[in-house]
């Protein structure tokens, strides 16, 4: 049963690039898009590692954001800590008493030390000789204290902090319930790209992609055509990486493409080592797993709003990739606010929290 409230939380993706934000309400058994917007950084994040940095505020974006959606209703809200603020690894899976243990000394021994550290584990995917292993989501104390303060600099009161995986998770299964067959989950974005396999609706396998970044792609064409960053990033939605055979590109189309197919290339390259790992692991699994590497891949992010993307990477991995969209209704509202939808799927799983603490 669903609380009485008709809104959800506030949700707050808090990225490298801009800060987006999304809040939904329930209609019937449908989470509709309400109200939304993006606000651009005030300094690029373009490290990718920040997990063990000094956390920076992002209380001047969120404020804007507020600012930019006057109608959000309520003041509680749900935020996501940036991935580059994040460092994933698996562990040994212990008993329940000796669980924590057992992370502390497993990521020790490897050179991975979690003092001064906040973590989150959950389940993951066997190891590749069967050992059974947990996710561990780990990042600097800093990074939740500075979002608590932020929030409470605009005036919100924070209900819980999340993560990337587990946010993605939440996304897809808003578009693909649970079924026999795992889903995979690609959130393609300024500073990379991120796989997550999702079993049952639990992020079992997360895998960040090496030089996927599509700050490579804009820093080529804002060099190659002479254009601003933001300029960059705006003609880049113009293009169209599947065109009709029938229909050729014009020049500036031509060269958009051509400056693309690095960032595009080293996507698939991670792509299908990932399923071709998974598909291995799914083989040897008691009992055999041979559906482990996903067949339908929702993509997300800031490389979702290229043209055409979706039936390229279809035709070069071989398998269904889509577009991750809510339905029609939240389509309208996200342009009538100048928002690609794909852009806002971690801010809405975010809103939609408010029903899950709930139950």
């Amino acid at each position: 049963m669903f609380a009485r409230t008709h809104h959800g939380w506030i949700g707050l993706d808090i990225g490298a690039s801009n800060v987006k934000l999304a809040q939904v309400v329930r209609r019937g058994d449908r989470l509709v898009l309400e109200n939304a917007a993006v606000v651009p950084r005030n300094v690029v994040w373009q490290e990718d590692n920040l997990a063990e940095a000094p956390a920076v505020s992002a209380a001047e974006e969120i404020a804007a954001a507020l600012v930019t959606a006057p109608q959000i209703a309520g003041r509680q809200a749900a935020v996501l800590l940036p991935s580059t603020a994040c460092q994933l690894n698996t562990a040994p899976e212990a008993n329940d008493h000796g669980q924590v243990t057992a992370i502390v000394e497993g990521l020790a021994a490897v050179g991975i030390r979690l003092e001064g550290r906040v973590f989150d584990f959950w389940p993951a995917l066997p190891s590749k000789r069967g050992e059974h292993t947990v996710n561990v989501l780990s990042t600097g104390r800093g990074w939740p204290e500075t979002a608590v303060a932020d929030l409470q600099r605009s005036k919100l009161s924070c209900q819980t902090i999340d993560g990337v995986p587990h946010a993605l998770a939440r996304a897809v299964s808003h578009v693909h319930p649970p079924g026999p067959h795992p889903v995979g989950v690609l959130n393609w974005s300024f500073t990379s790209a991120t796989f997550v396999l999702v079993d049952q609706g639990q992020p079992v396998y997360v895998r960040s992609m090496k030089n996927t970044s599509l700050a490579r792609a804009l820093v080529d064409v804002a060099q190659q055509l002479d254009l601003e960053f933001d300029e960059a990033g705006e003609l880049l939605r113009t293009v169209n990486l599947a065109p009709h055979p029938a229909m050729p590109q014009d020049e500036v189309a031509e060269v958009l493409s051509e400056l693309l197919e690095p960032t595009i290339k080293s996507l698939v390259a991670e792509m299908e080592k990932t399923l071709e790992h998974l598909h291995n692991l799914g083989k040897n699994m008691t009992p055999k797993r041979l559906f482990l590497a996903p067949q339908t891949v929702y993509l997300l992010g800031g490389g979702a709003t290229l043209g055409g993307v979706d039936l390229l990477l279809t035709q070069r991995l071989r398998r269904q990739v889509r577009i991750w969209t809510l339905n029609d209704e939240s389509e309208s509202v996200a342009a009538a606010r100048g928002v690609p939808l794909c852009l806002l799927g971690q801010a809405i799983a975010l809103s939609a929290l408010r029903w899950e603490a709930a139950t």
